[in-house]
């Protein structure tokens, strides 16, 4: 991966790699019992070793994309060995049968070096600090001769939920910021900018391809006065967005998270199923240069369990293929309850309209005549794997918050706790309840109160790791799942998040008021299972709110006596 990539891709390339490395025992194991076929018979099965052979070519392909140079030239190896054999449809003697167990052991060494040197970097990892949060004050809030639309409180305001505000008299010191790697939010008066031709003209230049800054600025114009013409002036000079004045500081968080959302979006995946390994290589380069992410399946018989290992964000599927025709295997993934929203994408080169629709009518969205243009092609998916993701977005998320609802949070933490007992890592689970807030909704009103907790959300993700996962469990209640953490680090994290929490100013008409939180705290075990890991932390939640409120209790055996709620 280009030392350029974004932070979202490389994360999600590290995601692909250890599930990369997650699956090499089961694949070594299948090798393993296709080694004992042969002690027991001559003559293999030809549809397990074509299944085995094909394993192994996609260990070849993904462990090169992955830098895993040594295990993807042993892949290939025996990839070609397992193809020799099966191509023979003869009896395999003693010299083939030897040969294959000197490959099998020398992958399993290499499988094993691999999986330690994992193992040995995320040990490091949890003995270290968490990786830096998006609290580090990365992005920059800009204020160009803005500084009237904010007071004092409105500033420390904008810090609390991560932003380094500064206000600037030049536009030198944005592209400064922008120079270094930030990304930075330009506020600009609108009233004032209007007059400033000759910055206008420099903003165009941070902003136009050449400039090579679009994709880390965003410029937001605030105005005293709202109408046609200044909206216009804004539009027409790199504006995102407009605000008029007065407006409330979470608001203009919401539309600056909104604007961020979309640069900061995971880059797309596609799965890419085709008997040819030349041809899968040639789409894989064409995908992977323009940003995106792939896995590949060149046995269709393995599509089910990679589309469930990768999560992909599309299908993009030859339609041609020797052992199952593309038709034949989007009517199988159509029938699974869990694919049936995935897009699938054909490739032919089948030219009759007729054939087209009649091959779109087993369940895929789209059909491609090859040869296709690169541009085309990414074009193409990137259009529905954007219309997908919008609806996956409002069905997996709590229409107030924007988090993960409660049933994908869940989902989540039981994926988390498996994949921690996979790769011997830890995870922690934190339930987090607002004091009070019953209180909040009687004095200040429910709007004020729906306020208060959208605060705590967004403080949330502006706090946690890309890594991390956060929803709303219910109500005035949130749920944390730390990957990769330890029981102390975890501690430490969430009571910086309840102190952060507690400095916010909320307003309802002329009053303000401050807001706490209570949370309870457990390091899942190996053999914990989720509605263990539930009841640890809801009880250790209980225990907080029952001990004064605005703290963090961490589970021990000291609070399993209590029955949680409250």
């Amino acid at each position: 991966m280009e030392s350029g990539a974004s932070d979202k891709v490389r994360e999600k390339l590290q995601e692909l790699i250890e599930q990369f490395i997650e699956s090499l025992p089961e694949k070594m194991e299948h090798l393993g019992l296709a080694i004992g076929q042969l002690e027991e018979s001559s003559h293999p099965d030809e549809m397990f070793w074509d299944r085995t052979r094909n394993e192994f070519y996609k260990i070849f392909t993904n462990g090169a994309s992955y830098g895993f140079h040594a295990l993807s030239e042993k892949a290939e190896e025996i990839g070609l060995f397992l193809d020799y054999c099966v191509k023979r449809k003869a009896c395999v003697g003693d010299a083939e049968k030897n040969r294959l167990s000197e490959l099998h052991n020398d992958m399993l060494r290499l499988c094993e070096k691999v999986r330690k040197d994992y193992l040995a970097g995320a040990i490091a990892h949890q003995q270290g600090e968490l990786p830096k949060r998006t609290s580090d004050f990365s992005r920059c809030l800009c204020l160009y001769r803005s500084d009237a639309f904010f007071t004092d409180e409105s500033r420390d305001h904008l810090k609390v939920f991560g932003y380094s505000v500064l206000s600037v008299d030049s536009l030198d010191s944005v592209e400064q910021f922008l120079r270094e790697g930030k990304t930075v939010v330009l506020i600009l008066n609108a009233g004032t900018f209007l007059g400033e031709t000759e910055n206008q003209e420099r903003l165009h230049s941070f902003c136009c391809p050449a400039g090579g800054f679009g994709e880390r600025l965003r410029v937001v114009y605030l105005c005293e006065w709202d109408n046609f013409d200044t909206r216009l002036f804004a539009v027409r000079n790199c504006g995102n967005a407009f605000i008029p004045s007065p407006f409330a500081v979470p608001y203009l968080i919401d539309r600056i998270d909104a604007l961020l959302h979309d640069k900061e979006a995971e880059p797309y995946h596609i799965l890419i199923v085709n008997d040819e390994p030349e041809r899968v290589a040639s789409y894989a380069m064409v995908l992977q240069q323009a940003g995106m992410l792939t896995s590949v399946a060149l046995d269709p018989r393995n599509v089910v369990s990679v589309l469930i290992e990768s999560k992909p964000d599309l299908v993009l599927m030859n339609l041609d293929m020797a052992d199952c025709t593309g038709c034949e295997l989007a009517s199988l993934i159509r029938q699974q309850e869990a694919f049936v929203g995935i897009p699938i994408v054909f490739l032919s080169e089948e030219r009759d309209r007729n054939k087209q629709l009649k091959a779109l009518q087993y369940g895929a969205d789209d059909f491609l005549v090859e040869p296709v243009d690169p541009e085309s092609l990414c074009a193409t998916l990137a259009v529905r794997v954007e219309r997908t993701r919008g609806l996956r977005y409002y069905m997996e998320r709590d229409s107030l918050t924007s988090l993960y609802n409660h049933s994908q949070l869940m989902k989540r933490l039981a994926d988390d706790l498996s994949r921690s007992r996979r790769i011997g890592s830890r995870t922690c689970y934190a339930m987090i309840d607002i004091d009070h807030f019953k209180q909040v909704n009687d004095k200040y009103g429910h709007l004020t109160g729906d306020r208060v907790i959208k605060s705590l959300a967004q403080l949330l993700v502006e706090r946690l790791r890309k890594t991390d996962t956060v929803g709303r469990y219910g109500g005035e209640e949130f749920g944390v799942i730390l990957f990769n953490t330890d029981i102390n680090s975890g501690e430490a994290l969430m009571n910086e998040i309840r102190e952060s929490f507690g400095k916010i100013h909320h307003r309802e008409a002329k009053n303000d008021f401050f807001v706490t939180f209570s949370c309870g705290i457990t390091e899942a075990r190996p053999e914990d299972v989720l509605v263990v890991i539930k009841e640890q932390a809801d009880k250790a939640l209980y225990c907080a709110k029952r001990g004064g409120r605005n703290k963090v209790i961490r589970y021990t055996d000291d609070v399993e006596g209590h029955d949680g709620g409250e």
